[in-house]
């Protein structure tokens, strides 16, 4: 398990983007871009991550948020996004932060 980093009560979040070229519904393990951000500083860009690894930096640093374009591009369908939201910690969000309000 991951040594969680102290926030301090600050906010932690995470963004990530689907790099050009990938899909969810690929044959090809999907691959991302990824930013740590706390009271709007950059603690760590990483490039080409998996899903795994974003769940990871997620417990890591017991994120508030997992900011995405669009929810699919982490999971397939609907019916996934519950079984992405069991490997993130308790406090963590998933927020879509494009497309119109109640969207999903």
């Amino acid at each position: 398990m991951a040594k969680t980093v102290e926030n301090n009560n600050s906010k932690i979040i995470i963004g990530i983007d689907i790099l050009p070229g990938f899909s969810v519904h690929g044959s090809v393990r999907p691959k991302y871009a990824m930013a740590v951000l706390e009271d709007n500083e950059f603690k760590e860009i990483k490039d080409k991550v998996t899903i795994s690894d974003i769940v990871y930096y997620t417990g890591k640093y017991n994120a508030d948020i997992l900011a995405v374009d669009n929810i699919f591009e982490i999971v397939p369908s609907g019916k996934e996004v519950y079984k992405i939201l069991l490997k993130l910690p308790d406090k963590t969000r998933l927020v879509q932060v494009t497309g119109a309000p109640g969207y999903l």
